[in-house]
């Protein structure tokens, strides 16, 4: 079973309701990355844990086969939320305080996507790992903003009023 790392990366503006979200796979010498704007998905996007989760599952759905994943973030509602989907799925997707789970949809695909694969979760191992990934997403953001791509929020003129 090959061995992949899933390197994850987003923004979201709660004043304009968007976001921007990339990921990062890396195989051995190979790397894919793609950014792009989780607004285009079926899902609620309402904060930045929401547009992480949109890139894993991105993520997870490029892969061909089955693999060993390693899910790397910094942000620790993410690593919780996956950590904990099996007792959300288990609990009919309601929290301890038995309100809905916001991330429901969100996660309900990640659930399905993944159920071929190994998942293991981390934070970036080192600082010079979490460097090599914003450096790789930023590079990717500046790419899209040069090149116009309609389907990428930051490739859009920012408006401010």
């Amino acid at each position: 079973m090959k061995k992949v790392s899933l390197y994850i990366a987003g923004k979201y503006s709660n004043f304009r309701g968007k976001g921007t979200c990339a990921y990062t796979l890396v195989y051995g010498s190979h790397k894919k990355s793609e950014v792009y704007d989780p607004n285009t998905f079926e899902y609620d996007i309402v904060s930045t844990a929401s547009v992480l989760l949109v890139a894993v599952l991105d993520g997870l759905r490029k892969l061909k086969e089955p693999c060993e994943v390693t899910i790397c973030t910094n942000n620790e509602v993410v690593i919780n939320t996956l950590k904990y989907l099996g007792y959300y799925e288990r609990n009919g997707w309601k929290t301890k305080k038995n309100t809905d789970f916001k991330y429901k949809g969100i996660c309900e695909k990640i659930v399905q996507v993944s159920k071929e694969h190994i998942i293991m979760l981390n934070n970036y191992l080192d600082k010079n790992t979490e460097k090599l990934v914003d450096d790789e997403v930023e590079r990717l953001f500046r790419e899209s903003r040069s090149s116009g791509s309609s389907h990428s929020y930051v490739g859009r003129k920012r408006r401010w009023w």
